[in-house]
């Protein structure tokens, strides 16, 4: 016992030493394991009769000064709902266990994940202190929206270059093949399916986030007046004038 105290380090724990003799008490024993340890914290030991009942040691363990760490596993936990920006998104986080509000960063961490792009995002907590074990949460990441934006200095504008150019290009060439929406939809998926995502993970993703948007501009978009096309230089050409 000498050894395995002088070679373990204590330091963090709270050490309570108990034994069964038939005869002798406890003596100094706790003491001088304490002494040669040299680390945790030492309370005062009990020594057990040979014929002690599992009732006596359960009330001696309910009667020591220490404490117990509470599971997180039932607790109720709140994920506030959270808007696309295109950056990871870490929403307020809210744990109630038997009726405590928990302290983050005291009480529990937090990880998120799945919290960029919209649909379901992920929380896990995990107990940290008085507290123990980890629970699972998700929350809603909702497409963002572009009614009403607005779009100035065209000319630098990267994202219209990189994002919208091309997707007005396709909607025009999809238009032009009359391919219909599933035909459409198919094609968003394998695209999703091709960087790796599972199939059926892909097809929520595409109902939840991109067919919204696409059944609008299909529904409503107009054959245009004038149609431009912005080159690597930032320049505007016309590839094509309405009849």
């Amino acid at each position: 016992m000498d050894t395995f105290v002088e070679t373990y380090n204590f330091d963090g724990i709270t050490v309570i030493p108990f034994c069964t003799s038939g005869s002798s008490g406890i003596g100094m024993s706790g003491k001088n394991l304490e002494a040669n340890a040299g680390s945790g914290t030492w309370l005062d030991g009990k020594r057990f009769s040979g014929n002690v009942s599992e009732g006596e040691i359960a009330s001696w363990i309910s009667s020591l000064p220490i404490v117990k760490q509470r599971d997180l596993a039932d607790a109720d936990i709140t994920v506030m709902d959270a808007k696309y920006t295109g950056s990871a998104l870490e929403p307020a986080v809210e744990v109630v266990l038997d009726g405590d509000l928990l302290a983050q960063g005291t009480d529990y961490t937090v990880f998120y994940s799945d919290n960029v792009n919209a649909g379901k995002g992920s929380v896990k907590i995990t107990g940290t202190g008085d507290y123990t074990g980890s629970a699972n949460a998700e929350f809603t990441i909702s497409p963002a929206s572009i009614s009403g934006a607005a779009i100035s200095g065209v000319k630098s504008a990267h994202a219209v270059e990189e994002i919208f150019v091309p997707l007005l290009k396709k909607l025009t060439e999809l238009q032009k093949k009359g391919e219909k929406e599933d035909q459409l939809r198919k094609r968003l998926i394998d695209r999703r399916v091709k960087t790796g995502v599972e199939e059926k993970a892909s097809a929520e993703f595409v109902d939840f986030s991109d067919m919204p948007n696409v059944r609008l501009c299909l529904e409503h978009s107009k054959k245009a007046d004038l149609i431009l096309e912005l080159d690597r230089d930032g320049d505007y050409h016309v590839t094509e004038e309405a009849m």
